[in-house]
């Protein structure tokens, strides 16, 4: 005659629900990050370029404004100078410094994680040179 404990058949549904459920949150947890490694990673890194790009031409626009600006009004080169363009979202600060001849276009794109980009222009009065 062997001894079995009267809650037995209880303890093992317990038991194996309990398995059950660990089984199924391992499984979920498994497809989570499966879920991000491959899809959440594309959207992640398709539109930090687009950013990118974006303030690249924007400073390139900056450079371009003060380019026509500097050409058409000679005096702008006798002096230090920073002006700060709105372009949509982006805001372009340009800067003369008139002892280094340097001209730098900074475009800072406002609501993204520190979208910028930097052009800057050394011997920047030769490049204004009128005929």
């Amino acid at each position: 005659m062997e001894f079995e404990p009267k809650n037995r058949s209880a303890n093992v549904k317990r038991g194996s629900i309990t398995l059950g459920l660990a089984l199924a949150m391992l499984m979920f947890g498994a497809m989570a990050i499966l879920f991000m490694t491959k899809v959440g990673s594309r959207e992640f890194h398709t539109t930090s370029p687009i950013y990118a790009s974006k303030a690249h031409y924007h400073a390139q626009s900056g450079v371009e404004y003060i380019l026509r600006y500097a050409f058409d009004n000679p005096t702008y080169l006798d002096d230090n100078d920073i002006r700060n363009i709105q372009i949509e979202n982006t805001t372009v600060s340009i800067r003369y410094t008139k002892n280094t001849d340097t001209l730098t276009s900074t475009a800072l794109i406002s609501g993204t994680p520190d979208t910028r980009s930097m052009i800057r222009i050394t011997n920047f009065s030769s490049h204004v040179a009128q005929e």
